[in-house]
């Protein structure tokens, strides 16, 4: 009925406003390693390691870091 297709259409616009959010939060997080690298210059590998390493746990990420139902 009527309410099914409801719910698949607010689940979908839910999707992709997750997705919108992890490209956003990816795109900040790049951002702030490159302004990390180019403070910190021969240094970076060490002050920036945890900036690095948010940013590939975000790409590796299943979903692409988009909420997955049941894992919350």
């Amino acid at each position: 009925g009527q309410g099914v297709s409801h719910r698949i259409v607010v689940a979908r616009e839910q999707r992709g406003r997750e997705r919108i959010i992890a490209e956003e939060t990816v795109k900040i997080v790049r951002e702030q390693v490159a302004q990390c690298y180019q403070r910190e210059g021969v240094n970076h590998y060490q002050n920036c390691k945890h900036l690095t390493k948010q940013y590939y746990d975000l790409i590796t990420a299943p979903g692409f870091g988009i909420l997955q139902p049941g894992k919350e």
